[in-house]
């Protein structure tokens, strides 16, 4: 990832029961990430056919995670099973234990949040049942900014606790319109951590349009998340803005493509950035050089694997993280039998490693300062056709920043 932004993380509680409730988008990365940035340790339900293997059922029980069996199992005793992993899941939660799920029930590349399985709200409600005190659903959102390549964007929101001693009086005289509630209540608590854009027709244009929108916010993740969000909240309220930015933005996203091709999708204008991309060039070829063969067994390892494609960063990320160690040691042991001392054979392993991280920023600079050279070549050789792209994309500026006067709150880079 090039950039890892957690807010709100100050409302997950160390000392209270919590049932943590996320958007699933990207297969293994969504766990590993809440792993990696949530200080308690994390209790995940997982779905019960990744338990067939016994050495594998083994691995995930010594991480805490918990099987949780689906329709698609096709197990004659589902909702038995099910009600013995709950009892588990009530006497952690009575321990304070954080117990995670993703209620959509699968992954889906693409940013919409499905309907909710109400396993979810059975369980919160066989809590309060059960006796678990001062319990809450803790919604977090997960935003990426791409789910298949490297060194991109992610934002992690932590949103408002809800509280499970609100629905404990309904619940006794009504438990299923109170599931329902609650069901609908973790919904909307959902919806406002995480990016959901509703009707498919507006979808490829306001995805399109969010780089651009983002240089518009400025700032940090999740200010330009908060300004995204706004946004779609007002846009989905079929505002006259609705379906001017629907029209200007499929010309302004096809002017886009049509000039740069893939690198629309890198729109970043770096060329004050050109001296630093020459002077690191010698620095990040050798460390890419070296890398390179681990580059290119991990990709090899993907793609033999992977069939769906959300796992793809899923697989790198543990190649990356399992291999790299290895593949350094190594490194440092073939040196060492040349003429180098074992000490000078570390430092020369460290300095790759470093040059193979300077080879990363390079990468996505130098991309950035392409498109930069690309457009200013355009400029003066298509005048015309730069022209109408320049005037399609300061349409959307003023139309965006009309929108964003209306919420004072959320400011805009010029403002």
């Amino acid at each position: 990832m090039r950039r890892i932004q957690v807010a709100g993380l100050d409302r997950v509680p160390h000392d209270r029961p919590v049932i943590l409730v996320a958007n699933h988008q990207n297969a293994m990365m969504d766990p590993v990430l809440c792993c990696c940035f949530f200080p308690p340790q994390l209790h995940w339900l997982t779905r019960a056919d990744v338990f067939k293997n016994p050495t594998v059922k083994n691995l995930l029980t010594n991480f805490n995670m918990l099987p949780v069996y689906r329709e698609r199992d096709r197990v004659g005793d589902m909702q038995a099973r099910n009600q013995e992993i709950f009892e588990i899941i009530y006497q952690r939660l009575q321990h304070n234990a954080i117990i995670c799920l993703f209620p959509e029930g699968t992954h889906r590349g693409k940013k919409q949040l499905m309907p909710l399985k109400k396993g979810v709200v059975r369980m919160a409600t066989g809590a309060i049942e059960a006796g678990v005190q001062n319990a809450i659903v803790l919604p977090v959102g997960i935003d990426y900014e791409d789910y298949y390549n490297y060194r991109k964007d992610v934002l992690i929101v932590v949103g408002e606790p809800i509280p499970l001693a609100l629905y404990e009086a309904s619940l006794q005289s009504d438990s299923a319109r109170t599931q329902n509630v609650l069901l609908q209540d973790i919904r909307s608590a959902m919806r406002k951590v995480m990016v959901d854009i509703d009707h498919d027709h507006e979808y490829d244009v306001l995805i399109g349009l969010r780089p651009l929108i983002n240089e518009i916010a400025g700032g940090d993740l999740l200010h330009q998340f908060n300004f995204y969000h706004t946004l779609l909240e007002q846009l989905a309220a079929q505002s006259p803005s609705a379906a001017a930015i629907q029209t200007k933005g499929k010309h302004y996203l096809e002017l886009l493509h049509a000039i740069a091709g893939d690198d629309a999708l890198h729109p970043e204008s770096q060329q004050h950035q050109t001296l630093p991309v020459l002077l690191a060039l010698p620095v990040a070829a050798i460390g890419a050089l070296f890398f390179l063969p681990l580059y290119a067994l991990i990709e090899r390892i993907q793609k033999k694997l992977v069939k769906d494609p959300l796992f793809i960063n899923s697989i790198r990320i543990v190649g990356w993280t399992f291999l790299t160690p290895l593949y350094l040691l190594i490194a440092a042991g073939l040196l060492s039998i040349g003429p180098l001392a074992w000490w000078q054979s570390i430092l020369a392993v460290v300095g790759l490693a470093l040059a193979g991280r300077l080879s990363l920023w390079w990468n996505h600079r130098f991309r950035a300062l392409r498109y930069a050279w690309h457009l200013s070549k355009m400029k003066r050789t298509q005048p015309d056709t730069f022209g109408r792209y320049a005037a399609a994309r300061k349409d959307i500026i003023d139309l965006v920043q009309g929108i964003a006067e209306q919420f004072p709150h959320i400011k805009t880079k010029g403002h």
